[in-house]
């Protein structure tokens, strides 16, 4: 097994071994990962999959008159399973010479496993946003029986005729409202969010509408940079967005819409996730490389659930 050491003394000459630690160990950036409280998620202890039912909606036109005698009659309510199969393990991992560590004069491998551990759940993150994205796509994700279809919102005639942040900010509004309505117009009565971009998120927070004292309360604004709602939607931001996404439900042959992705918006039950090993970091001593190899991983396997729930916010590519 090929192991390069994370020299921790900026060169191989320990150059810096001398010089005092004077208490601090600076890191460049925090990663925020959000994607795993979204969704739905399952632990299991055993075997390699997990199985979700999904069901249709029972409908009113079904509902009959009794003729006193008579026999009744039976409808058949839409039903599908969905199985998730857990994939393979994930891991990254660093090599600490333990010389380095002694004469370094601080803890390093807390940091190291941290970042690793945020390596990994970026990569989720990216996965778990990709797949909801490749739901529009039937080439990749098939639409359940009695499901809908996922939602297309394009805003953009109204956003390339939006000047500044402000005005774009007011866009993603009415494209909140309008995604808004495509749920409560399909009865889904799980509570929806919202995932967009960070430039988005500080347009929303920049719109005369979002935080307007005259429309919200406590709602966030310029100061605090927030924005906690619009529409009945939460909303966070991520880096980890796909920037494109590609429409094709017409169930023939055909490549379909591109589009430029501007928000998600999504109810837990949309995407699923079943781990067979969460996110784990460990510490082990080598004593034949005298150092400590850090490892961090994960198993699971996600997948597409329910598409009604399921919307996004987009312009024209």
């Amino acid at each position: 097994m090929a192991i390069t050491s994370t020299n921790i003394n900026k060169d191989a000459s320990r150059s810096t071994a001398l010089t005092l630690y004077t208490g601090e160990v600076l890191k460049a950036f925090d990663v925020k990962n959000i994607a795993l409280d979204m969704i739905s998620t399952r632990t299991i202890s055993g075997g390699k999959s997990a199985q979700w039912i999904v069901t249709g909606q029972a409908s009113d036109s079904n509902v009959a008159s009794h003729t006193p005698g008579a026999e009744i009659s039976t409808q058949t309510l839409a039903n599908d399973e969905v199985t998730i199969t857990v994939s393979t393990r994930y891991y990254y991992s660093h090599f600490v010479d333990e010389l380095d560590e002694k004469l370094a004069q601080y803890e390093i491998r807390g940091e190291l496993a941290k970042q690793a551990g945020e390596a990994l759940a970026t990569k989720i993150d990216k996965a778990v946003f990709q797949g909801m994205v490749d739901m529009f796509d039937e080439d990749n994700w098939t639409v359940k029986t009695g499901q809908s279809a996922p939602g297309v919102i394009n805003v953009n005639t109204a956003w390339d005729a939006a000047s500044g942040p402000e005005a774009k900010g007011n866009v993603l509004v009415e494209g909140y409202f309008e995604a808004r309505s495509l749920f409560n117009g399909r009865d889904v009565t799980a509570e929806p969010m919202v995932v967009t971009t960070p430039q988005n998120y500080y347009n929303l927070v920049q719109s005369t509408r979002g935080v307007n004292a005259d429309f919200t309360s406590n709602n966030g604004g310029i100061d605090s940079g927030n924005i906690s709602m619009v529409a009945g939607l939460r909303t966070a931001w991520t880096n980890n967005l796909p920037a494109a996404l590609q429409y094709d439900q017409d169930g023939g042959a055909g490549t379909g819409t591109a589009y430029e992705l501007q928000a998600l918006v999504f109810t837990k039950d949309v995407f699923g996730v079943v781990k067979a090993m969460d996110i784990t970091s460990e510490s082990n001593y080598i004593p034949e490389r005298l150092g400590y190899l850090l490892t961090s991983y994960y198993a699971l396997g996600m997948g597409g659930l329910n598409a009604t729930g399921l919307a996004a916010i987009v312009t024209t590519a």
